[in-house]
């Protein structure tokens, strides 16, 4: 072992040293060891000892500890230090109040330090997914320079929950109550003037929460039309082509495949109701497409194993429906009450998507309201089976 300072000797070590001299090197090596180390030296990782400029002779590292258990691990978990931050600015211009640009300048204060770090126009995001926790986040309007709002990045809220597995070994995973993104919308969201600029909305539904209901009192925290909009994004056949959350198993194409088949189911029913009066169609037509649109939406959600396995309802149920929306234009084209189909085809999509659909949903989001949260109504508190049903029933 070589030794930067005052100590420094040289060991070695052959088969014919004697029984003195092996004491005595022992006794050398414990007095080495028990001088104070210098600043020169530098752990060896590669050759598991220390040494100062490569060393000669190294000294044999010390035993491995054991690994520790699956469970030992799993409980030990460090509290997070960073958290995913997403901020949206949702605001609206108003020159009669001074904000003819609506924009704000994001500014961070970590430590002593404060930087801005971006400059938000209306329909811009930041997303920043390692946001040190304990940082503090201000939004400044840039017409105005006043503060609009000041937070801090929460560490994510979680507790370990003890499980056995099939073999009957332990282990812990950790259930989050919290979710992983902290998410700060500025701005009414709300607010219809944001329907006039449809490029400065956000299509992405996987940085929105549902709104919750009050933890305390069990009953709804957020107002009606904040509720109604965002089922209303959420559940529409025709907004939901827009609105599409990241990572969701009901993608933007099985949504378009839906509409199409909602579009050539409705073709197919109006021309085989030509018989019945224009008015009773519209209405007759809605009652059939109801349950088979809900029937196409649920199938496309169903996936395991990596495997789409809801494609072997959908995609014969699409074909058939354009197919038989192709024969039966055709072959009905020649009857004079074909003419009324036109009216009849659209008028059904409309009474489906402007009045039914709107409004069924709206309907169940007031039940919920009013106590009715677990079956006919739409909330966090909703059971899927119920939901499907009312769904399928044409609320929503």
């Amino acid at each position: 072992v070589g030794r930067t300072g005052t100590h420094r000797m040289e060991v070695m070590s052959t088969n014919h040293v004697s029984q003195d001299l092996a004491t005595a090197q022992a006794q050398a090596e414990a007095s080495v060891n028990q001088a104070p180390a210098s600043a020169a030296e530098v752990l060896n990782v590669a050759g598991g000892g220390l040494s100062d400029d490569g060393g000669a002779a190294k000294k044999p590292a010390a035993p491995v500890p054991p690994p520790a258990s699956l469970s030992d691990t799993a409980v030990d978990i460090p509290v997070d230090r960073t958290r995913a931050l997403y901020v949206f600015n949702a605001r609206v211009a108003n020159k009669a109040e001074g904000i003819t640009s609506a924009k704000f300048e994001l500014i961070v204060t970590s430590g002593a330090n404060e930087t801005q770090i971006v400059s938000l126009a209306p329909g811009e995001k930041y997303l920043n997914p390692t946001a040190k926790v304990g940082d503090t986040y201000v939004a400044l309007c840039a017409d105005t320079k006043t503060e609009l709002a000041r937070w801090h990045v929460a560490a994510r809220k979680g507790y370990d929950k003890q499980r056995r597995s099939i073999t009957g070994g332990e282990y812990v995973t950790r259930k989050w109550t919290d979710p992983e993104e902290q998410k700060v919308v500025l701005g009414e969201w709300t607010a219809w003037r944001r329907l006039l600029n449809p490029s400065a909305l956000d299509y992405d539904t996987s940085h929105w929460d549902e709104p919750q209901d009050d933890p305390s009192t069990g009953k709804v925290a957020s107002p009606f039309i904040e509720r109604f909009l965002f089922y209303l994004v959420t559940r529409h056949q025709v907004l939901t082509c827009f609105f599409v959350g990241q990572g969701d198993s009901f993608s933007r194409r099985e949504r378009l495949a839906d509409l199409t088949n909602t579009v050539a189911w409705t073709l197919v029913l109006t021309v085989m109701l030509l018989t019945v009066n224009a008015y009773a169609r519209v209405f007759v037509v809605a009652l059939f497409m109801t349950p088979l649109s809900a029937v196409f939406q649920i199938a496309s959600r169903i996936q395991c194993c990596g495997v789409e396995w809801g494609r072997v309802v959908t995609i014969p149920l699409w074909l058939t429906g354009v197919v038989t929306a192709i024969v039966v234009s055709v072959g009905n084209a020649h009857k004079p009450a074909f003419v009324t189909v036109t009216g009849s085809f659209f008028s059904s999509l409309a009474f489906q998507w402007i009045i039914a659909r709107p409004g069924g949903i709206g309907f169940r989001v007031w039940l919920y309201g009013k106590g009715w949260n677990k079956r006919v109504g739409i909330g966090p508190k909703t059971k899927w089976f119920f939901d499907a049903a009312a769904s399928g029933a044409g609320l929503g």
